[in-house]
């Protein structure tokens, strides 16, 4: 048997020719070696060398990772797992941006091509690499073009549609999340909504580490009726996967009275807020349609299903922030309109980037209404629902 400390010396020589296979700048590096080297390192002077095991990854030759470390401290485990994944990132880029061979990657970073290929194959499982497969048909990429042509939209997404119409909100919901992601950056000020979509588009958001941000309920609460699609929930939800802050509206969508809305709103944290709501950089918006049949209002008891068919008869097609609004995106003259506690459509129309998502052919009045009234600058909808706005353009 070896004795260690009589071997300190050709250890030295040995980690010193390990040297150039280093694939880290820092005391901490990646190596490659045989059991045999790895069994010899161990049982020298820990002086000398150091190492933990952190990842088997075998292949014929019995080969895998070691952390090694030239100082006789402890490895830190956080740093190595940031090391490790950095160093996958790079493997990652090599390949799919770089659009290098496994071969040539093998090759420039002295590992085998079979580690090569178990590394890519762990960016999957680590979510480093994600696969996305663009479904949107050749017939939605037309109503894409049509939609954005027309009404001079910055960004138009729009998805295949399901015969569940809740799993249509799911993918309407990623793909904004997905939008969402692109538009968002440091010290922005946010505003958001409320609705079932709403809800799909925070729950797929990815966490982001975002500095200075600030996330703002635009519109009052509708409390106990469904607190996941509320918008002090959402509000509170998109904060947090943003490492934000938020701001929340303590107060209802809808009081009794005109009379009482007037006074809520006098109040001065209330003013405030709404202020702060006004002077957003992005909202995020659903839209709520009249058709009993998706109504939100009715499913709440806000409105019965007799005052939610009137109002469609009338003109009302749907609301934007509580307010109902005609074809054209004009408010239309309501006495719930009266009552309602949120941003003013007229303000709302000023936000630099306006983003709203909305899934069902329901939807397709109340979405041509909020396109004519310019209070759309990226809509993300799935086929049916820009089919039937399209259809609905050629019918004026």
């Amino acid at each position: 048997m070896i004795d260690p400390k009589s071997h300190c010396t050709i250890a030295d020589q040995l980690l010193y020719s390990l040297r150039p296979f280093f694939l880290d700048a820092g005391r901490v590096g990646y190596v490659y070696h045989s059991r045999i080297i790895r069994d010899f390192l161990m049982h020298c002077s820990m002086r000398t060398a150091q190492m933990v095991e952190f990842q088997k990854t075998f292949d014929k030759c019995g080969t895998y990772v070691t952390i090694y470390q030239e100082r006789g401290t402890k490895v830190n485990s956080e740093r190595v797992k940031h090391n490790q994944r950095d160093f996958y990132i790079k493997i990652a880029k090599m390949y799919y941006l770089e659009e290098l061979s496994q071969q040539e990657i093998s090759e420039a970073v002295n590992l085998s091509r079979s580690n090569i290929s178990k590394i890519l194959k762990a960016c999957k499982k680590l979510n480093i690499i994600e696969i996305k497969v663009n479904d949107t048909s050749s017939y939605g990429l037309k109503l894409q073009h049509n939609l954005q042509k027309q009404f001079h939209l910055k960004q138009v997404v729009v998805i295949p549609s399901e015969d569940d119409e809740e799993q249509t909100k799911v993918n309407v919901g990623k793909r904004a999340a997905e939008l969402l992601s692109t538009l968002i950056h440091d010290s922005m000020h946010i505003g958001l909504t409320r609705g079932s979509t709403l809800y799909h588009v925070v729950n797929q958001m990815e966490m982001m580490n975002r500095m200075q941000i600030e996330v703002v309920q635009m519109v009052g609460g509708t409390g106990f009726f469904n607190m996941m699609t509320d918008g002090h929930e959402l509000t509170t939800s998109l904060a947090e996967k943003l490492g934000g802050e938020s701001r929340v509206l303590q107060a209802p969508l809808f009081v009794k009275n005109a009379e009482l809305r007037k006074m809520l709103i006098a109040e001065p944290d209330i003013a405030q807020l709404l202020k702060e709501a006004e002077a957003v950089d992005l909202v995020l918006m659903g839209l709520g349609t009249n058709h009993i049949e998706s109504s939100a209002f009715c499913r709440f008891g806000f409105m019965t299903e007799e005052e939610s068919l009137n109002m469609l008869s009338r003109g009302a097609v749907g609301d934007i922030c509580g307010r109902q609004i005609d074809i054209n995106g004009q408010e239309f003259d309501a006495e719930l309109n009266d009552r309602v506690i949120a941003v003013e459509l007229e303000k709302v129309r000023l936000i630099p980037q306006k983003v709203v998502v909305a899934a069902g052919i329901h939807k397709a009045e109340v979405i041509l209404g909020a396109l004519r009234g310019g209070f759309i600058d990226y809509l993300v909808i799935d086929e049916d629902a820009a089919m039937n706005v399209l259809g609905l353009t050629k019918q004026a």
